[in-house]
């Protein structure tokens, strides 16, 4: 052994963690190892969640989750009532669509609003096949659903027939559903179409009312929408439209002066259904469309028959 190991005491060459000193050292070095090791484990979880969290957000920027408008129909409350013609009127159907439901009106712009159609026939025609109307609305353009379709026409433009077919009892007979238009030539598409709810100059909803009323000038052929342009306009204030057939191609005076019916009625296929020239109805339906603001999804809801209110005499 070399000599100088050999004449160091015994007692200096015992491990350091065998002395009471040590032993204590030693395992408070451990603890604190221990710590460490655990507060590192806590953040490194810390971090995985903020990670996994980020890579979330990521995917739904790009990929997105569908936000949608949906109203069922017992969160729409169509309200009506008819005035009879007087010598200072016109007979009117007043009518009202009222969303009941604020959390999807929030989600609006410059929207929603009420499209109207029209058919005519000599009465009956209609009564007889409204159902299969309003079934047809439904199942073309997804109606009361959150896959709803627009028009085939550019830009959400409506001008065609929206609807034909022939009655079950009757082949020969044509019915065509098309929408109104303006006879000032304003075009009537999404989002606004043909009276929309009141709204602020960033597009948002001022009330959650559609109100519109439509006459009928009989002696004129002038088919009438009045509506508010601000929730608090009282009747006097309400702006005025005169509405048209076909998308707004053409008139309602234009079928009365037609000298040959037969004829004219060969090339206007609203006229499909009208077999007497001396007693045509105009029949008019409307439907809540929302179609534009912080959702990704078209709505209508179900064609609605106005009641029957809006049913004039031609």
């Amino acid at each position: 052994m070399n000599s100088r190991i050999a004449n160091i005491p015994d007692s200096c060459l015992t491990s350091a963690s065998d002395s009471p000193n040590g032993k204590r050292n030693f395992r408070r070095m451990t603890h604190q190892v221990g710590t460490i090791f655990k507060a590192l484990a806590s953040a490194l979880k810390r971090l995985r969640a903020v990670l996994l969290g980020l890579g979330a957000v990521a995917v739904l920027s790009t990929c997105g989750i569908p936000n949608y408008f949906y109203l069922g129909y017992n969160y729409i409350n169509i309200t009506t009532y008819s005035q009879s013609a007087t010598e200072q009127s016109y007979p009117t159907a007043n009518v009202s669509f009222r969303v009941t439901d604020p959390k999807q009106l929030q989600k609006c712009r410059y929207c929603p609003s009420v499209c109207l159609f029209y058919f005519l026939d000599n009465g009956s025609l209609y009564q007889n096949n409204k159902s299969k109307i309003i079934s047809d609305f439904s199942s073309k353009f997804g109606a009361e659903s959150n896959k709803g379709s627009l028009f085939n026409a550019e830009n959400g433009v409506i001008s065609g027939v929206i609807d034909k077919f022939s009655p079950s009892d009757d082949s020969s007979v044509s019915i065509s559903v098309y929408p109104l238009g303006f006879a000032n030539g304003r075009v009537a598409q999404r989002p606004l179409y043909h009276v929309s709810m009141p709204v602020d100059a960033e597009g948002k909803p001022l009330t959650d009312t559609i109100k519109f009323q439509i006459s009928y000038d009989a002696a004129n052929c002038r088919l009438v929408l009045r509506y508010p342009m601000n929730p608090g306009d009282g009747e006097d204030m309400w702006f005025e439209e005169e509405l048209a057939r076909a998308g707004g191609e053409k008139s309602f005076l234009d079928i009365r002066n037609a000298t040959d019916f037969a004829s004219y009625k060969r090339d206007n296929p609203d006229l499909d259904a009208v077999k007497d020239s001396k007693l045509i109805k105009i029949n008019i339906m409307a439907a809540l469309c929302a179609s534009q603001g912080t959702f990704d999804n078209i709505y209508w809801s179900r064609l609605s028959d106005l009641d029957n209110v809006a049913v004039f005499d031609l």
